[in-house]
């Protein structure tokens, strides 16, 4: 997978105590009582965004150039977040227990995905694979 970043900006707080946030050109805005909470927002939405053009096979578009958004007399911070955009898969052959493909066929219909984000998910990442 390949990591891409995209510049957001952070806005204070408005009168009632609620930060903004918004990832210019790809169209998200979140707002929320948090740092933490409005960029882990952002930052699903934004895999989500990107998961849907790639399996739709759309172009991803690319980030706003961070040096054209701090001359824009914007009262906001620049902050990265990132996405990971799915590449091609691959097909192997695995050997797997009689028992536990019987488990894995009782809670999904596609035995490649559970797989695979079983193993991201172990691997700490949170992307869905793609669907080539």
């Amino acid at each position: 997978m390949k990591t891409v970043y995209y510049t957001g900006l952070l806005y204070d707080k408005d009168e009632d105590g609620i930060y903004g946030f918004e990832v210019p050109g790809i169209n998200i805005n979140v707002s929320g009582d948090t740092i933490e909470a409005i960029l882990q927002d952002a930052h699903t939405i934004l895999q989500e965004v990107i998961n849907d053009l790639s399996s739709a096979g759309e172009d991803i578009p690319p980030s706003v150039n961070t040096e054209s958004l701090l001359q824009q007399e914007v009262k906001a911070r620049p902050i990265l977040i990132s996405a990971t955009i799915p590449t091609k898969s691959v097909r192997i052959n695995v050997t797997l227990p009689d028992n536990l493909l019987e488990q894995i066929d009782k809670v999904s219909t596609n035995r490649s995905a559970f797989l695979a984000e079983s193993a991201m998910r172990r691997l700490g990442q949170d992307a869905r694979p793609s669907n080539d």
